[in-house]
């Protein structure tokens, strides 16, 4: 999604259904109906595109999140949300910015040994060229997937889910007042790595301001 070609200062404003809170914002997710009310299911892995660029944004989020997956299909493993945004004017206030995220699969899901067709794939991208980002915390690249050995009734299987995501920040500035997590895997039997890519450009003073 990109705005319109002919359009004179386009601006896109996000707010919450009252016009004044907070709300989610979620691009290229595959997760349960009970994780902001979106499904894609099985394998699949959707994608999703929001091109800003030439335009303001005036964003106040609770959740930023690009590349969601929690659900798998028996033959063909994990199906990864993809998700990217670029922009390059106006403000983004997010309580939590996620970038690529593996939500734990339920066994129930699938007894698949495989990661999935999109596994070493980019998870999530946010490229921003200016503005302004205010988080409350970053996560790039989160693995909360426990099926390492598990057993169900058709037997012993370990998915082993990746996890990537990239920030590339080569304008505005960031301001971050709380964590910046790069690479995790949060379950208690760790199946796999994590990739995690910040990039930050030109050479010199950095944008990335944490507090």
């Amino acid at each position: 999604m990109k705005f319109q070609t002919g359009l004179t200062s386009p601006t896109l404003k996000i707010r919450d259904q009252a016009g004044t809170g907070r709300a989610n914002l979620i691009i290229g997710s595959n997760a349960a109906t009970t994780v902001y009310a979106s499904v894609q299911g099985g394998s699949s892995s959707p994608s999703g595109v929001l091109d800003l660029t030439g335009g303001t944004v005036d964003f106040l989020l609770n959740d930023l999140v690009l590349g969601l997956a929690q659900t798998a299909d028996i033959g063909n493993g994990v199906g990864y949300g993809l998700g990217t945004m670029t922009f390059n004017s106006g403000t983004i206030d997010a309580t939590n910015v996620v970038l690529g995220r593996i939500m734990d699969i339920s066994s129930t899901s699938a007894t698949s040994n495989t990661a999935g067709t999109n596994a070493t794939a980019t998870h999530a991208t946010l490229n921003m060229q200016g503005g302004t980002l205010l988080a409350g915390t970053i996560v790039i690249a989160e693995n909360q997937d426990s099926s390492a050995n598990n057993t169900s009734t058709s037997g012993t299987y370990t998915r082993n889910p990746n996890s990537k995501g990239v920030f590339n920040l080569s304008g505005g500035a960031a301001t971050v007042t709380g964590d910046v997590v790069l690479g995790t895997h949060t379950s208690a039997t760790p199946a796999q790595a994590m990739r995690t890519r910040l990039s930050i450009s030109p050479a010199g003073p950095s944008p990335w301001e944490a507090i």
